[in-house]
């Protein structure tokens, strides 16, 4: 599940394909950042690594913190973060039913 991850280059100057977890783990805390620069940097990234790709949106939604940090961006930040934050769920919940199931809740 990991190799999906794993194989793709870096953005934006991050490295995600040393260590997948731990590269999400920054882009989270990349998230709940005061500086918009990182904050959109790690958006753009997550939202590159989300894009068609099953296994990554279910690692994305795995990732401690994560979905909590994506629902607390949409009520905060500029216009360009809202996007962002809106693009990398919307990539999540599209691709993966699994983690559409985390994002909405088990009724789903």
């Amino acid at each position: 599940m990991l190799e999906s991850v794993c194989l793709r280059p870096n953005y934006s100057g991050w490295i995600v394909n040393a260590c997948p977890e731990i590269s999400l783990r920054i882009f989270c805390a990349a998230l709940n950042t005061a500086a918009s620069e990182a904050r959109n940097a790690a958006l753009n990234a997550l939202m590159s690594i989300s894009f068609d790709n099953a296994n990554n949106c279910l690692l994305i939604a795995h990732t401690s913190g994560m979905l909590q940090s994506l629902l607390k961006g949409l009520y905060s930040g500029s216009d360009e973060s809202r996007d962002g934050f809106c693009g990398v769920l919307c990539n999540v919940i599209y691709y993966n039913k699994e983690a559409t199931r985390l994002v909405l809740g088990r009724q789903f």
